[in-house]
């Protein structure tokens, strides 16, 4: 089975794909996924495709589309038989395919349609490509050709082409990493491949390496806001811009770690839903917050600990994760369990305000407090990293997979204590986590106090609004709050006291005030009385300067920090 990728114009975003096949059948299925991993919601690939046609001794056949992500072709058939279409390659992120003049980036899951009965076949993939173009991708070449011993290992491959890819090797443990880099930037390179050494070995001090293949970093950068990552089985393709600003270095390394760290958490230990994965249904799974949730903080977590980034570093980023959390009212309805199946209904998007909770801000935060529960009842002497080694022990790679009754399982025989009430409160229930939380990061050395936030229509008024000319626009309000019984969704807040209301969302004080709305093309003048009640409250840590020396040593253990004793 071989495939051919090929495009005449780039600036059409069309790639053309050909399929060569040689054996006979009775009557041609061709299925394209889906859904991708690390994306868990319906993908509308079929919407990118255009007409699939077969080219049989010279004679060309239209294939019928027996279902959205299905083409069949009727009746008997003698080989060699050619499939071709093209897909509309338009969509840059990290799991889409993009042509342009400089670089193509191929996600064969998006764009491949695959016979229903030939998922084990060897494949090969020739590029039509120009001569100046390089390629990055985790299959083997093979003089011309590419080869995948398998449609799941094709489509967990992404293929970056590029005028201008740079490539970067190193090694830590004998393993061998490669950047390939498309795009300019200003970072030195040798302080690069230093800072993605020193995650990297924190990360394999943890969890062993499952083989020595090349694990390759595809990495594409732009002078634009963009970020994203998706991770595969050996490397990850990531897009992030601008390259400008103090942030792009901390969030390179950031999602870089992020997706590193997933080498073994999910594309190796595996939820059992996920094992194997099947790409023609949804794949409902109850531990999100193990795939993403532990990921999340395990990212962060490994920069400190490898002296990338220092401890003050790290308690900006968790107070990030805390104000995100404490701002979405979903966690008095959705707990992180349900959130995760959930992600079947309306992915990643916010179709409904404070309806759910992050699989990765809350379950980041809930490994967090997993962590320092394990400490703490164990005195110090085990970890969450001991459960992320009992992880891949009993459920790496080939095992079937785990459930979320298996982590608590994990748990319990780790701290020899029952783990029910902690899992029922804030993994399968909705229970705030706060008291539990500061208690936890007290042990720690590490103090806590509530923040609100300057935005006085948030913190009095509990909405949230986004900048629109020289007007509000209300995005949402939280339930049951005093904003709600005066204002809802796509409001416009034209005057506030008869002033510009951006000129007052910092000076509002609690009393009546004069809000005159657009609200579905007509004009409202509304009084609205509110008091001081406040909303949108976060957390926000600190290092307790007052703690005791044994609380300091504590945290230090946990970040791996360098202590004066």
């Amino acid at each position: 089975m071989k495939y051919k990728l090929s495009c005449e114009n780039p600036l059409s975003k069309r790639l053309k794909v050909c399929l060569s096949l040689e054996k006979q059948a009775d009557a041609l299925i061709l299925n394209l996924p889906k859904w991708r991993p690390g994306r868990y919601e319906y993908g509308n690939f079929a919407g990118h495709i255009y007409s699939v046609k077969a080219l049989i001794q010279g004679k060309v056949i239209t294939l019928t589309k027996s279902s959205t992500h299905q083409w069949r072709l009727e009746g008997d058939w003698q080989g060699p038989l050619e499939i071709e279409y093209e897909v509309y390659a338009n969509r840059l992120d990290a799991g889409g395919t993009y042509l342009d003049e400089d670089f193509w980036l191929v996600n064969p899951i998006n764009c491949i349609l695959y016979p229903k009965d030939a998922v084990n076949e060897t494949i090969e993939v020739e590029l039509d490509i120009p001569n100046a173009f390089k390629v990055s991708t985790c299959l083997k070449k093979k003089e011309e050709h590419w080869i995948a011993k398998s449609f799941d290992q094709l489509v967990d491959s992404p293929i970056l082409v590029s005028r201008r890819l740079n490539r970067i090797a190193f090694e830590v443990h004998k393993k061998p990493f490669v950047l390939a880099i498309h795009g300019e930037h200003e970072q030195d390179a040798k302080q690069l491949v230093e800072d993605f050494r020193k995650y990297t070995r924190a990360q394999s001090d943890v969890l062993p390496w499952e083989d020595q293949e090349v694990y390759e970093y595809q990495l594409l950068l732009f002078p634009f806001r963009i970020y994203h990552g998706v991770e595969h089985m050996n490397g990850t393709t990531i897009v992030l811009g601008p390259t400008s600003g103090k942030d792009f270095y901390e969030n390179l390394l950031g999602v870089s770690s992020h997706e590193l760290f997933h080498y073994w958490n999910i594309k190796r230990i595996r939820p059992k839903e996920l094992s194997p994965y099947r790409f023609q249904e949804k794949n409902y799974f109850e531990t999100g917050y193990v795939a993403e949730g532990l990921t999340t903080y395990y990212g962060d977590l490994f920069l400190v600990r490898g002296g990338v980034f220092d401890e003050r570093w790290y308690l900006n980023e968790l107070n990030r994760l805390l104000k995100r959390h404490f701002e979405n009212y979903g966690r008095y309805a959705n707990s992180l369990v349900s959130s995760s199946q959930d992600l079947w209904v309306d992915g990643y998007r916010n179709e409904a305000p404070h309806r759910k909770v992050s699989i990765y801000v809350k379950g980041a935060l809930v490994a967090l407090m997993l962590d320092l529960t394990i400490r703490k009842e164990t005195d110090g002497q085990k970890s969450l990293d001991d459960l992320v080694r009992m992880l891949w022990e009993s459920f790496g790679p080939d095992s079937g997979g785990y459930t979320h009754h298996d982590i608590l399982a994990l748990t319990q025989e780790l701290t020899g204590q029952d783990m029910s009430d902690f899992f029922g409160k804030y993994l399968e229930g909705t229970w705030p986590i706060e008291e539990d939380l500061i208690q936890l990061l007290s042990w720690a050395g590490l103090k806590t106090n509530f923040h609100f936030p300057n935005d006085k229509l948030m913190s009095y008024l509990g909405i949230r609004t986004q900048v629109a000319d020289d007007s509000l626009k209300v995005v949402s309000t939280v339930p049951q709050s005093i904003g709600e019984q005066y204002l809802t969704a796509g409001d416009e807040i034209v005057s506030i006291n008869r002033k510009a209301p951006s000129s007052l969302i910092e000076k509002l004080e609690p009393g009546s005030h004069q809000i005159e709305v657009i609200r579905l093309g007509v004009k409202k003048h509304l009084t609205v009385q509110f008091d001081e009640q406040k909303y949108y409250s976060s957390l926000k840590l600190s290092i307790d300067t007052e703690a005791p020396m044994d609380a300091h040593h504590r945290r230090a253990q946990w970040l791996n920090l360098q202590t004066d004793d």
